[in-house]
């Protein structure tokens, strides 16, 4: 099922550029690259407690 979904999103994705425009997929790529950031900083943080601080966990 997921394969389709996204089968047909990859299909259509010209379609859908145009449809919302170059500016708001600028807009969203960099939103999810921040909170893909965020991600990666509170793993990173979560494995030094983990390891270097195991009384505090």
């Amino acid at each position: 099922m997921t394969f389709l979904i996204s089968y047909f999103i990859l299909k259509a994705s010209k379609y859908i550029q145009k449809l919302l425009g170059e500016i708001f997929l600028d807009i969203v790529s960099r939103m999810m690259g921040i909170v893909i950031m965020a991600l990666a900083v509170q793993f990173i943080v979560k494995g030094i407690k983990q390891n270097f601080f195991p009384i505090l966990h």
